[in-house]
């Protein structure tokens, strides 16, 4: 799922099923990550390599992944 906005036709969002191992997780199969689109300096303070990742796929500078599971607090 592609999250754009018509007028500018820019992402600020995507969501994909990617191995683990995509995030160097050392784990079987696949999870459902959002990729975002943040300034640098919030993205370098969430990034933990348990919940929020580099960015799979995208600039790592200006995206992070969020893994979509049980584990994450979306309150």
């Amino acid at each position: 799922i592609t999250l754009k906005t018509n007028e500018t036709n820019k992402w600020y969002g995507l969501i994909m099923n990617i191995p683990y191992k995509s995030l160097k997780i050392e784990k079987e199969g696949k999870i459902d990550v959002l990729n975002v689109k943040n300034k640098p300096s919030k993205i370098e303070h969430l990034i933990d390599f348990k919940h929020y990742f580099p960015a799979y796929h995208m600039n790592k500078k200006y995206w992070i992944s969020i893994l979509l599971d049980s584990t994450i607090d979306l309150n």
